[in-house]
Order: structure tokens, then C-alpha cells, then sequence
């Protein structure tokens, strides 16, 4: 079965989550923690990926990010495959880290970003291995309410809705944390469902249209790519010969529109239809406006 495309694109918010392989855990010592934050670090920097909040749990990870330059793709595959060979190097062991492909979802950073902070922040809490978040030290929580410096980590989105100075934002996030309410948002029911966008119906299709311009973008990007004589001869079931070495006039007007079709259907440039079809530029501007 083919692969779901991966939602991506520039200038959105993901919910990332993950688990170990075949209910292998993700980490065994402090080390393990401490070298994927080291990627983490590494890697979110090289793809243009702000790291907004994150919890390593020892089965499972969340990180949520705001992907600038659409690499979520490559920054997580690049991020775990070097944790993973890491991990087998020095564990002796073999075979995958993480159970199949990352999980992502695209997030209403504006209604839903607080509500997904206070869930990653609470995961330890709710798997009942401390009391309090501060207690674990593997989610960025302590960053969040001034007890330690994580330097690539961008939180002013969220504390930004805290009020205006620091001390007061990291005080009243840490009542938000701590709290009862859990908000509009069922996060673990989330994971589960197919949908991939989290937020309300105008944001939902302000995305889908941004990824299918995206979808399109790309798509014309792949055809420029390829010999505009190869896709034309595809397209209007002919050889290359027949539009090389054209023969007559009904001939040479059938090339002719072979050039008015990648022009103006595929935008290539007139530079590399003529070096395709090894005429001048001349000849295929002449041929455009016959």
C-alpha cells in the first residue's frame, strides 16, 4: 500500500508523537534524554524548526514545533535516524527504533497551542511517575516556569498569553499546568482519529487550501524537471522523431503546438524547450506566434 503524502508545508504548527518499536523503550539512562536533546538541538536548527515544547517519556515522545520551511519530513527522519543508530550502536542491538512513520498533526497554534502544551508538560503526571510536572526533567516544563535554560527551545508563544513580564507569565503558566481543566481538546482521542488538522472550520480550509497550492507548486516544480520533449510526446501519443525531424507543413504545425502546450500549460522556459528540441529560441518564439 502506498504511503499518505505527509501534510506539510511553510509557517505551520505540528503535534508530533511517536512510539518505540515493537514496545521497545525509547530510552533506558539519562544519557539516552540527554543525546536526543543534543539532536534536538542540532537538528531543529539545521531545518529551520523552532521547538516550542517537548516531553520524552521512556516508551514515547511529543514535540510540538512550528515547521518554517516545510522540512518536517527530512528534520524528524534525519533527528531519529541518527538517535536510533546511535541507540542500537551502543545497546548491541538491531532493527527500528520507533514503531513505523512519525505521527503529525497541523495545529491552531492561536486556540489549541496552549491546550497542547499543558498536555505534552502533563504527560509524566498523567502516567503517574511524578506528582507534579516539575518533578521529570525530560519535557521542557522546567524551561516553561524559569527552573532551567534550554536555549533552542521558543516558548513566548505560549507564554506570550500570559500577560506582559516574564516572572508573571511563568507564574501563571504554572497555575494553567497545574489546574484541573483540561480545555476543549481531548488530545489522547485525537491521536487516535485520521483527521491531521486540529482546529475550527475556517482554519481546517485555510490549510487544505495552503497545502493543496503547496501540492501544486510542487507538482509543476517535478515537471520542470523532466525533458519538455518527453512529456510532450506523452501527451499527444507521438514520437520524437515526429517532432525533431518534422516533414511538411501540417508537420511543422503539429511541433508548434507541441511548443504552445509546454509553454503554456507546463511553463517551461523557452531556453530549455529549444535546447530540447535543439533549435533556437528564435525558432520557438517564431513558432509560438504563427
Amino acid at each position: 500500500m502506498a504511503k499518505r503524502p505527509r501534510l506539510r508545508g511553510a509557517g505551520l504548527h505540528h503535534h508530533i508523537y511517536n512510539r518505540g518499536n515493537d514496545r521497545h523503550p525509547l530510552f533506558k539512562k539519562d544519557s539516552d534524554y540527554e543525546r536526543y536533546l543534543c539532536y534536538l538541538k542540532s537538528y531543529s536548527n539545521r531545518y529551520s524548526i523552532d521547538i516550542i515544547a517537548y516531553a520524552l517519556m521512556e516508551w514515547h515522545i511529543h514535540l510540538f514545533i512550528f515547521d518554517r520551511l516545510a522540512k518536517i519530513s527530512n528534520f524528524i527522519n534525519v533527528l531519529h535516524g541518527r538517535y536510533v543508530n546511535s541507540f542500537n550502536r551502543i545497546y548491541q542491538r538491531i532493527g527500528h527504533g520507533f514503531a513505523g512513520r512519525f505521527k503529525n498533526k497541523i495545529v491552531d497554534v492561536n486556540n489549541y497551542g496552549l491546550w497542547l502544551s499543558r498536555y505534552i508538560h502533563r504527560q509524566p503526571v498523567e502516567a503517574g511517575i511524578v506528582s507534579r510536572a516539575e518533578e521529570y526533567p525530560w519535557t521542557s516544563y522546567r524551561e516553561y516556569i524559569g527552573q532551567v535554560k534550554k536555549d533552542f527551545l521558543k516558548p513566548e508563544i505560549i507564554l506570550g498569553q500570559f500577560g506582559k513580564y516574564l516572572s508573571r507569565q511563568r507564574r501563571e503558566y504554572a497555575w494553567f499546568v497545574e489546574g484541573v481543566n483540561d480545555g476543549p481538546v481531548n488530545w489522547v482521542l485525537i491521536e487516535k482519529r485520521p483527521a491531521s488538522i486540529i482546529g475550527d472550520t475556517k482554519f481546517v480550509q485555510r490549510v487544505v487550501s495552503k497545502l493543496k497550492r503547496v501540492k501544486k507548486r510542487k507538482k509543476s516544480e517535478e515537471v520542470l524537471d523532466k525533458d519538455p520533449l518527453a512529456i510532450v510526446c506523452v501527451k499527444l501519443n507521438v514520437s520524437s522523431n515526429f517532432l525533431l525531424r518534422p516533414r511538411g507543413w501540417q508537420m511543422r504545425r503539429f511541433r508548434h503546438k507541441a511548443f504552445s502546450i509546454l509553454v503554456n500549460k507546463y511553463h517551461f522556459p523557452i531556453n530549455k524547450i529549444a535546447r530540447s528540441f535543439n533549435v533556437s529560441p528564435a525558432a520557438v518564439v517564431k513558432a509560438l506566434k504563427s
